[in-house]
């Protein structure tokens, strides 16, 4: 039995190899990239519920708003 959905959507290759190269929490320790960090955990805490909670993390992300 066949499990892959002929109607998902296919991940475009450059941002697979994005992905794949695991940068993402290095481009939001240094420069600029701190403020986008700061500012993301601010909304976050603002918007989401106050421990304990069960948040869904759908995103994919490398998780480092999760801390």
């Amino acid at each position: 039995m066949d499990t892959e959905d002929a109607t998902a959507p296919v991940l475009a290759e450059e941002i697979a190899a994005y992905d794949g190269r695991d940068e993402e929490d290095g481009r939001l320790r240094p420069g600029a990239g701190r403020l986008e960090f700061r500012r993301t955990r601010d909304v976050l805490r603002r918007l989401l519920p106050p421990a304990p909670a069960r948040i869904l993390d759908v995103g994919g992300g490398s998780g480092v708003h999760a801390q």
